[in-house]
């Protein structure tokens, strides 16, 4: 199989769980199969995007230096219901093509790292400067990454460049901050 990440292979197990048999697969298309898995996936996409976008505001506050109190807290119980949702989502889709199975794949696996990113925003006060900075960023980067390479795989999934915004440059301003 021909895969146009390169990531996990090993992790990724094709037709695994297969919703259709061969023949329904055969007879049905593969272009219809992958749209209506597109349109019942993207409303996972949509809540982990919305997920990070939180999480990363999350850290915004920090970076600012802002109280986080009231802000900090309703920012993560939405991040953590949007999370909610794209798992409830996930859980409901029914792969059928190999690149839908691999597309799903990659859904679980942003979810894992957003939600982790969530984990460590409940449980630390300070995300930028703390102990576990490095890894809230990189979790949260990794979750991101796992989305961009939705769009490789089925039309439809597009994401926005990070390097090129302003986190590339907050990034750079946190590691002037360390030192």
């Amino acid at each position: 199989m021909q895969f146009l990440d390169n990531n996990d292979k090993q992790a990724f197990q094709p037709k695994a769980e297969m919703a259709c048999t061969p023949a329904d697969f055969a007879s049905a298309g593969t272009a219809e199969i992958d749209a209506a898995y597109a349109a019942d996936a993207n409303r996972a996409f949509a809540a982990l995007k919305y997920a990070a976008s939180l999480v990363t505001g999350t850290l915004l506050l920090d970076l600012t230096g802002s109280d986080r109190t009231v802000q900090d807290r309703a920012l993560t119980e939405k991040a953590r219901d949007a999370l909610e949702e794209a798992q409830a989502s996930i859980a409901g889709l029914k792969p059928v093509s190999d690149n839908a199975l691999h597309h799903r794949h990659h859904l679980r696996r942003a979810w894992s790292f957003l939600n982790e990113a969530v984990r460590l925003g409940e449980c630390k006060s300070d995300l930028v400067r703390g102990e576990d900075s490095e890894a809230v960023f990189k979790t949260v980067q990794a979750g991101w990454d796992e989305l961009k390479k939705l769009d490789a795989l089925i039309a439809g999934f597009h994401t926005v460049d990070l390097g090129q915004g302003c986190c590339a440059y907050h990034a750079q301003r946190i590691a002037q901050l360390r030192q």
